[in-house]
């Protein structure tokens, strides 16, 4: 058996040590619970060490700064309905908190519709067979898509449906990432570059998150064909691994 690397851990991130003598392999359960803790912690770091990597090569291939706010969730819901019940359970458990987490009535109604929502997660969730995804969606601007003039959104989401490692967020992403992200600095805003849904007043719409008066509110923006939006705006798209 090849020599065995052993990682030593420090504030300074992992330090590689070769070892010189043959390591045979040892069964778990004749570690101590220092060196099992040692050892998950190890393979935690390498993990987040080979996650980054690979954020930074897709980071790379959609043509973005290394430095882009990159948000990374795991898809294993079941079921449309067990997102709901997510979302809902974490506007009541943060109600007293001094950041709350609630959505608008828009968000509300769209859950809610069967043909919009849930249909569409549940497809999703059965073409994935079971298997988790890891979801990375990145946090840029308009400029960063390379348009120097106030585009429309057909013309951003085409943009990006033709740009190697880029893909249009799908409607699950919004809800997912209004559950776990807590970063949400007070005063920002973001918006979901997706494709459009109907919104209960039968507008054109899609998500973004806000955070303002000591909470972050999931709603939807107004997305007509025509309107155009600024250059600073920040939006949300998926990070692909594809190339082309």
């Amino acid at each position: 058996m090849p020599n065995i690397p052993k990682y030593d851990i420090n504030h300074n991130g992992l330090q590689k040590i070769e070892l010189s003598s043959q390591m045979q392999e040892v069964p778990n359960d004749t570690f101590t619970q220092e060196q099992k803790e040692t050892r998950n912690d190890t393979e935690v770091l390498l993990n987040k060490e080979s996650e980054a990597q690979n954020i930074k090569e897709m980071l790379k291939v959609a043509n973005l700064p290394e430095d882009t706010s990159v948000f990374t969730y795991v898809n294993n819901a079941n079921n449309a309905h067990e997102l709901i019940s997510r979302l809902k359970d974490t506007v009541e458990d943060t109600k007293d908190d001094d950041v709350s987490v609630t959505y608008s009535d828009y968000t509300k109604a769209l859950i809610m519709d069967n043909d919009q929502f849930g249909t569409v997660v549940n497809k999703t969730i059965e073409e994935r067979e079971g298997v988790p995804e890891t979801i990375h969606l990145a946090r840029i601007t308009i400029k960063d898509l390379g348009f120097t003039q106030n585009p429309t959104i057909k013309k951003i989401q085409e943009k990006i449906n033709n740009m190697p490692g880029l893909e249009l967020c799908r409607i699950e992403d919004a809800i997912v990432r209004h559950i776990e992200d807590k970063d949400l600095p007070r005063g920002a805003y973001e918006y979901f570059m997706m494709n459009q849904f109907t919104g209960a007043d039968g507008s054109p719409r899609v998500f973004d998150r806000n955070h303002n008066d000591g909470r972050r509110f999931l709603s939807a923006r107004w997305a007509g064909p025509d309107d155009q939006w600024f250059l600073v705006h920040r939006v949300i798209v998926r990070l692909s691994k594809s190339e082309s």
